[in-house]
């Protein structure tokens, strides 16, 4: 029965796939000899890969095949390494300075100097780029310069304060100076390959570049959003490589092809519910800790997932060295969440229901049928929730206007424990004030001074939090003075649950400061205990990292990071 069910779906989903499978009669034939090429399957368009505009994971993976930085992350263990950096050294905390490595060009033939670091991070931190790495860059930086000049080898960093990050900090492609910010044009990178023609939204066509000979010569990268027509693509061998690209079915199907191979891999990516706490009952603490308690996710990993997820405790996967394991799962009790509705105020009403919410989520399959999940789950505990799915520009461009209520979201690559300020720092949210917020530090607008922190002053803080406090202080009123005679740029951020907690700020601050990693894990541990336990974000899990290939590729190794890093070293087979 098992099988057939697998066949029927098998052949329902190419039946389908015959109807949904664009025509490509009239494209531009792809360079190359069929052995000479891997075509790669995406589910959303790719837009620009100039690293200052990247928006989107899928656009992130194919623009890091095109551009380097001064540092890379090792998909093996998540630790920077240097790329284009010889070296780096500190010449005091608040100064370190980068010595670029010799004999590096652009695609274009152009030798790498320290003139295009510095015009790409200045670039970057411009506000009219709107990058959205610019509030990182203005926050860490108060100056760029060259030692020995634009055509030397030196660049060297002036920090605003000290920083542990910095070398994932520069993990961003290099561009040659003067490349003006253009959505429509690709420029020169120096990475293992180069982008030779764009076909609209269907696609790029890179071309590896010289110093990898032994890479495959042509990668073409195509966007299919439709699921069926990407299995129709892979099974007829028009295509070679899905990566994250199939809902557990769809890959249980897979599994029983000969010409198809799969395989998974524990991944930092992490799927999370973001939740306005600025208005309705999502203001109450009761209320988001009930929402959490009524979801079982080990079933939800079980069933809509087979098996290949992790439920999450906090952001950081199993093996991170930042990570508490102390911190527990918020377990499945709906019995308890009922309780602490009850005694919030909360009383069912006539037709069993104690108030409406909404929940925002892509228009993916799979994200769909889990929402509808969640929405089970809740509706058993009295809350009615209307499941909105949305075109995930739709989807994001609403969470940062913060005009939603709840939504479920994927964090790609989730690194740098520092994401956690980037998500929960009260001035990185993606809009400076909510004028109608019922929560009082929802209503404060976050541009100069943290909410709250005043009051911070005058509490018992965690030793180190009161300097830090009269810090931040200072450093406010002075961009507030500054503000009346220059332009002053938000930090900006992922701080899409509007959340504020003046201590956690704190924290989060002092957390990056110091390189000594056992102060970082304290601080880290106090980070993940508070959040779980305020819950402005309930973390699901964290989904594997699923590659389905074609048999004539080899060498497709994964990793923790949901990335293409792996395809310069990808051999492909001529065997039959």
């Amino acid at each position: 029965m098992i099988l057939f069910a697998k066949n029927l779906a098998f052949l329902m989903a190419l039946a389908l796939s015959l109807s949904l499978f664009p025509n490509c009669a009239h494209e531009e034939p792809w360079p190359g000899a069929r052995h000479e090429r891997i075509v790669v399957l995406m589910n959303s368009s790719i837009g620009p890969l100039d690293p200052r505009l990247i928006r989107d994971g899928n656009t992130g993976k194919v623009s890091r095949l095109v551009y380097r930085g001064l540092f890379r992350v090792r998909g093996s263990d998540l630790r920077s390494e240097a790329d284009l950096a010889e070296s780096i050294r500190y010449e005091h905390e608040l100064r370190a300075c980068v010595l670029l490595k010799e004999n590096i060009r652009f695609h274009d033939g152009r030798s790498l100097r320290a003139g295009d670091v510095a015009f790409t991070l200045r670039s970057a931190m411009d506000p009219d780029t709107g990058s959205p790495a610019g509030g990182l860059y203005r926050d860490r930086f108060h100056g760029i310069d060259l030692p020995d000049g634009p055509d030397g080898q030196s660049i060297c960093f002036n920090l605003r304060a000290p920083v542990a990050t910095l070398k994932t900090d520069l993990v961003f492609g290099i561009l040659p100076r003067d490349t003006e910010v253009n959505p429509r044009v690709d420029p020169p990178g120096t990475g293992p390959y180069s982008v030779i023609r764009r076909d609209g939204d269907r696609g790029v066509v890179l071309k590896r570049t010289k110093a990898q000979s032994q890479a495959p010569p042509y990668v073409v990268v195509r966007t299919l959003p439709d699921e069926n027509s990407r299995l129709l693509a892979l099974l007829s061998g028009d295509a070679d490589l899905v990566l994250n690209g199939f809902s557990p079915s769809v890959i249980e199907i897979l599994e029983d092809r000969a010409e198809i191979t799969t395989q998974n891999h524990a991944s930092v990516t992490i799927t999370y519910l973001t939740m306005n706490t600025t208005r309705g009952p999502l203001t109450r603490i009761e209320v988001r800790h009930a929402l959490a308690l009524s979801i079982d996710r080990d079933w939800i990993v079980k069933n809509r997932f087979g098996g290949r997820a992790e439920v999450a405790n906090g952001m950081l996967p199993k093996g991170h060295w930042a990570r508490d394991n102390t911190v527990l799962p918020v377990p499945f009790d709906p019995e308890r969440a009922k309780e602490l509705l009850d005694d919030a105020g909360f009383a069912p009403k006539a037709d069993g229901t104690r108030f409406d919410l909404e929940l925002l989520t892509s228009n993916d399959r799979l994200r769909r049928l889990v929402a509808r999940d969640l929405a089970r789950y809740w509706r058993s505990i009295g809350i009615s929730v209307r499941v909105r799915s949305l075109e995930i520009g739709t989807l994001l461009h609403a969470i940062r206007r913060v005009q939603y209520q709840m939504a479920i979201l994927q964090l790609p690559e989730a690194i740098e424990p520092d994401m956690m300020r980037w998500m929960f720092h009260s001035l990185t949210t993606p809009v400076a004030e909510i004028r109608n917020a019922e929560s009082p530090w929802g209503q404060q607008t976050r541009t100069f001074l943290e909410p709250g922190l005043p009051g911070l002053v005058y509490r018992n803080p965690w030793p180190g939090c009161l300097p830090w406090a009269k810090e931040r202080w200072a450093r406010g009123i002075e961009k507030y003075a500054r503000s009346f005679f220059e332009e002053h740029a938000r930090e900006g951020g992922g701080n899409r649950s509007f959340w504020a907690d003046p201590e956690l700020d704190c924290w989060l601050d002092l957390a990056r400061r110091r390189p000594d990693l056992k102060w970082r894990k304290d601080l880290y541990s106090l980070i993940q205990a508070r959040i779980a336990n305020d819950l402005p974000v309930l973390f699901l899990w964290h989904e594997d990292n699923v590659a389905a290939t074609n048999r004539n590729l080899e060498n497709v190794s994964l990793s923790f990071r949901p990335d293409l890093s792996f395809v310069p070293r990808i051999r492909i087979s001529t065997q039959p």
